[in-house]
């Protein structure tokens, strides 16, 4: 085998593992964009619906919210969105592991960003 065959064999071979990697990135994008979280208050008042990012798509008050004070109420909203980013984030870092494999760099630095340093 030539030097010129051998270079092409390494160019060919680099086109398909980035072929891959591109294919795998739009599937990664096309779950993670399905990804969200809900949760719902304990005492029913609030049920939220998130990104991973913890970004709100949805948020829904109860009858029972108007039995509380705004102070309770924001707080129950704000812990149930908390619930539903920490459902969102292991979602989305579960389908990504079906992609990259739970080990990989890109699987670490997924982790990071959803659920923080160290987990």
């Amino acid at each position: 085998m030539t030097t010129q065959d051998r270079a092409r064999d390494w160019l060919d071979d680099y086109a398909a593992r980035l072929d891959d990697v591109a294919a795998r990135a739009e599937q990664a994008g096309t779950e993670m964009a399905a990804v969200t979280g809900t949760a719902r208050s304990r005492d029913g008042s609030v049920t939220v619906t998130v990104e991973p990012s913890g970004a709100l798509l949805d948020v829904v008050f109860s009858p029972a919210a108007a039995s509380i004070t705004r102070e309770r109420l924001a707080e129950q909203l704000l812990g149930t969105a908390a619930e539903a980013r920490r459902q969102a984030a292991a979602e989305a870092v579960e389908a990504a592991e079906r992609l990259w494999g739970a080990d990989s760099a890109t699987m670490s630095l997924l982790r990071a960003s959803l659920t923080g340093p160290a987990q």
